[in-house]
């Protein structure tokens, strides 16, 4: 099965996924089987601001509203992908 996926090219973190379920069905069913996860390529991060920038950004006392304060501050916490605020995208659903 695992095979089969990745040969119509599901990624490792996809097939990660059907593993998971597979072993949860395996372990319910009370099998001693399981299926090890595949290895995923490491993510590499990279930084964008360096921590005087961050400091800067959050010490600052707006005089253009707290509303866009806040949208800063979140944007700075959860750090979405380059990809995603250029593209100005507001769905929750943003992948990659």
């Amino acid at each position: 099965m695992v095979l089969r996926t990745r040969e119509k090219g599901l990624k490792a973190k996809g097939c990660n996924a059907a593993i998971r379920a597979i072993n949860c069905y395996l372990r319910w069913f009370g099998s001693p089987h399981k299926i090890r996860k595949l290895k995923e390529p490491q993510q590499t991060t990279m930084q964008i601001f360096s921590t005087e920038q961050v400091n800067t950004l959050v010490s600052v006392k707006p005089n253009f509203g707290r509303r866009l304060h806040l949208v800063i501050l979140i944007l700075l916490d959860t750090g979405p992908g380059q990809r995603t605020l250029a593209a100005g995208s507001t769905s929750s659903k943003v992948y990659g």
